[in-house]
């Protein structure tokens, strides 16, 4: 054997503590066949027990890790569709205020139900009467009327397109 296989074997030899005269030396033993052969049965029970444990933990780290991932996926998958959903709706209402505006109502009454601001001698206005404190009574605003609406006349004709045309007068008759 040469000195460095020597060393090698001696590095990996067991070493068993001895106290010869009071000094403490590490002996070389002999190599036991195998570790199993050297533990007790219940350290054996032991040990199997602890690798099981070992194993289950190591499998509930790649479960857990599983579940994390496809609950982290899921989780995108709606944050997305959450943005989506808010750009329509932010759309949506742009729209909205885009029919409402009072400009695009009454070139749609022009254009498709082919309305027109009457003249002002077709328009009659109503006032109310001033209120005094005596007909604010319970029972003198059941009793009198406060607004009078004088009677209206309404008359159907059609267009040239085939549409009809309604006309509503307030007829003045006293």
């Amino acid at each position: 054997m040469t000195a460095v296989a020597r060393k090698v074997d001696e590095r990996l030899a067991w070493k068993v503590p001895v106290v010869d005269a009071g000094h403490l030396i590490f002996r070389t033993a002999e190599q036991p066949a195998s570790v199993w052969s050297v533990l007790k049965p219940w350290h054996q029970g032991i040990l199997v027990i602890m690798t099981i444990v070992v194993v289950f933990s190591a499998l509930s780290v790649v479960l857990v890790q599983h579940i994390y991932r496809q609950q982290l996926r899921s989780f995108h998958v709606q944050m997305n569709t959450r943005d989506a959903l808010n750009r329509a709706w932010s759309q949506l209402l742009v729209e909205q205020s885009a029919w409402g505006a009072l400009d695009h109502v009454e070139t749609a009454a022009r254009s498709q139900l082919h309305m027109v601001i009457p003249d002002l001698s077709q328009v009659t206005f109503l006032q109310a009467p001033p209120l005094q404190a005596s007909s604010l009574q319970a029972s003198s605003l059941q009793a009198s009327p406060i607004l009078s609406v004088p009677p209206v006349s309404v008359s159907v004709s059609s267009t040239a397109e085939g549409r009809q045309r309604v006309v509503a007068t307030a007829s003045e008759t006293e």
